[in-house]
């Protein structure tokens, strides 16, 4: 892949959407489609909302515990508030370290009854110009297919391993960047981009935690 491609996309302007770089006509991806990928994105469809209940239920357990050195420091009886304020951030916290345990129990009964997930299911992806498809196979068999203009997408958001096709708010197709044919995940990555930027709708690059 050359430099130019390489520096092409840094930015989503007018100007580099009107002198598109040089890509190939389809580019293709083979991905799994097991427990392992649809339990990777409910994780992280549910991670920020996550987040915000467990920093929820630790804020109010420290307001709780403040009152409780308050009332035990000026001896107004009011002690029992804050233990009960302490119970409720508990509560909170708790439920948010629910989360995780409650969406692979989901996810695993989706598993058993929807007959699509699992260890010999992949998804066959296709993207072209204006449009890609995802065939998703059991073997030799065709479970479903969709064709998706790039117009209808509503974001791509990149992760460690995967990058998810939202085409809504909470529904998207897990793709593994190791699934890729005939070319680089890096030169695919930047054609999404692209394709994002000309139909001005977000691609979220992944961030590697230090």
């Amino acid at each position: 892949m050359s430099e130019n491609l390489e520096n092409s996309l840094t930015d989503n302007t007018e100007a580099e959407i009107e002198t598109a770089p040089e890509f190939k006509e389809t580019y293709k991806n083979t991905s799994k489609h097991s427990y392992d990928e649809v339990l990777a994105f409910n994780l992280y469809v549910i991670k920020k909302p996550r987040l915000m209940i467990l920093l929820a239920g630790i804020f109010i357990a420290l307001m709780g515990a403040l009152i409780v050195i308050l009332s035990v420091t000026t001896n107004d009886g009011f002690t029992w508030i804050g233990a009960l304020i302490i119970a409720v951030g508990a509560t909170f916290a708790g439920i948010a370290l629910l989360f995780k345990k409650l969406t692979e129990k989901n996810v695993k009964k989706l598993q058993d009854s929807s007959g699509m997930i699992s260890d010999d299911t992949v998804v066959n992806f296709s993207f072209a110009k204006d449009a890609f498809t995802s065939k998703t196979m059991l073997k030799s068999k065709k479970l479903d297919e969709a064709n998706v203009d790039y117009s209808n997408v509503f974001k791509i958001v990149e992760d460690k391993d995967l990058i998810y096709i939202f085409i809504s708010n909470n529904q998207a197709l897990p793709l593994a960047k190791d699934g890729m044919s005939d070319t680089s995940y890096e030169e695919f990555k930047l054609f999404l981009k692209h394709k994002m930027a000309e139909n001005g709708k977000p691609f979220v690059d992944y961030k590697e935690k230090k």
